[in-house]
């Protein structure tokens, strides 16, 4: 890192560190003081929205709700909702292709998703709204009780590109007073596990999916760390991905909830009962099939308006993901809206040949379920066809793989039967399905193909 790199680094953390010390007395505010402060910072961003952005300009002509956007209003509309005329979609897709560090353009880091839905997004974030995103990280730590010191060794395995959101934070909060590594997850296991045992990893932070195969190293004795705080992002993390890493070093990962739209949205706290949505820092909806909001506990579409974001506004976007809420007070006494539930993405909803003609809607929780309490997977991935539905296995060491093979595709076939749909099921096993994450090193628990 250049000096002159290092010392951009250290006032970007200074800064955002402030921040985050004045976010975080919110903390100890009412419901309804956090309520004012969210609507209060809601009308500046509208009014902003209003007088810089053409395409919210035509859009919000009245004080009546505002209604819902999502990500093909965003492509399909880009340079007319982005409020700096520098910034054109086209030029920042060149941009991103090109870039190899923390290149700025035009005084913005850009940001893509993972464009698993076939359609990449891009995010520009200006020095200001940079700020607020790395304050964000960096008021969860104290939420969960960690306390890092100069010297600790982390560890995070997510992906390293430039492109994407959780390497360019990595590398703004790493300004060499702890020991980070930052591992590709698409990198071969043995690579990883060589990696961490040489660094001695203290803490570990990465996608569910990566750690949990990490847990079946440690459990099977080809892995020897003792972290002594775990957290995930990016990725649904299911029961049984929670059960091996808590079984594989003692302790519970606290997960958080990260969006290239808003940087870390949501956070767990020691009670480990949802995630606490900094409604200080994003407006957060759960709505149904028209838009409207529904009761709390009820499963629904996850609608966000980050309230930083002057350059994007992002007004009411639908998200993609299919979660569950709560307003009810924690036992830990913050003052957030909880997320209780993280199922999964909208565009994931299975559609399947159905027994009666035609299809039928299924939720890729029917497929998951089995798969969560079949005894020694280390990793699935159900790819869905219209008519026919494939399981992927990698198994742990000593595993009957035919047996384990011919209980899941029973398994699955029945719970696939019961929700009505009239598919074949075949399972296969694999060594393991690294080759199966995408691009910036997700796994996909279900594809629809």
């Amino acid at each position: 890192m250049t000096p002159i790199k290092r010392r951009r680094r250290i006032a970007e953390m200074v800064g955002a560190a402030r921040r985050a010390r004045q976010l975080g007395r919110h903390d100890s505010w009412t419901h309804e003081q956090l309520v004012q402060h969210r609507d209060e910072r809601l009308k500046t961003l509208v009014a902003h929205a209003r007088a810089h952005s053409p395409f919210h300009r035509e859009r919000l002509t009245s004080d009546s709700a505002l209604p819902v956007m999502d990500k093909a209003n965003l492509i399909d509309h880009y340079d007319e909702i982005v409020t700096d005329p520098r910034l054109r979609f086209a030029e920042l897709e060149e941009h991103l292709q090109q870039l190899h560090s923390d290149e700025l353009f035009e005084g913005h880091r850009v940001m893509g998703t993972g464009g698993t839905s076939g359609r990449r997004a891009l995010f520009p974030y200006d020095a200001r709204e940079w700020r607020e995103v790395v304050a964000a990280f960096l008021r969860w730590g104290p939420l969960t009780g960690r306390r890092p010191r100069p010297g600790l060794r982390i560890a995070v395995v997510t992906t390293t590109s430039p492109r994407h959101m959780t390497a360019r934070l990595a590398q703004t909060i790493d300004v060499g007073l702890m020991r980070v590594l930052r591992l590709d997850a698409t990198t071969p296991l043995p690579r990883v596990v060589q990696a961490l045992e040489h660094h001695r990893s203290q803490e570990l932070h990465g996608y569910p999916s990566a750690l949990a195969l990490l847990a079946v190293e440690q459990l099977e004795g080809r892995l020897n760390i003792a972290p002594g705080f775990i957290s995930t992002s990016s990725e649904v993390r299911t029961p049984e991905m929670t059960r091996l890493i808590e079984e594989a070093w003692g302790t519970s990962p606290f997960d958080v909830l990260g969006v290239t739209e808003a940087g870390i949205m949501a956070a767990d706290c020691p009670a480990h009962a949802g995630l606490h949505v900094f409604e200080d820092q994003v407006k957060a909806e759960v709505i149904g099939d028209d838009d409207e909001a529904i009761p709390d506990g009820e499963p629904g579409r996850l609608v966000i308006t980050p309230l930083g974001a002057r350059t994007l506004p992002l007004l009411r976007y639908d998200t993609g993901d299919l979660v569950r809420a709560t307003s009810e007070p924690c036992a830990c006494g913050l003052p957030y809206m909880r997320l209780l539930e993280i199922q999964g993405r909208s565009d994931d909803i299975l559609e399947l040949a159905a027994r009666t003609g035609g299809t039928v809607s299924v939720h890729p929780l029917v497929v998951r379920s089995p798969l969560a309490s079949a005894r020694g997977v280390a990793q699935y991935q159900v790819v869905c066809r219209i008519d026919a539905v494939q399981v992927a296995l990698a198994l742990r060491a000593g595993v009957d793989a035919e047996a384990t093979r011919a209980a899941v595709r029973e398994e699955v076939a029945s719970a696939l039967n019961a929700a009505g749909a009239d598919v074949t099921v075949e399972v296969t096993v694999e060594h393991d399905l690294q080759s199966r994450r995408t691009g910036v090193g997700k796994h996909r628990l279900v594809v629809q193909a």
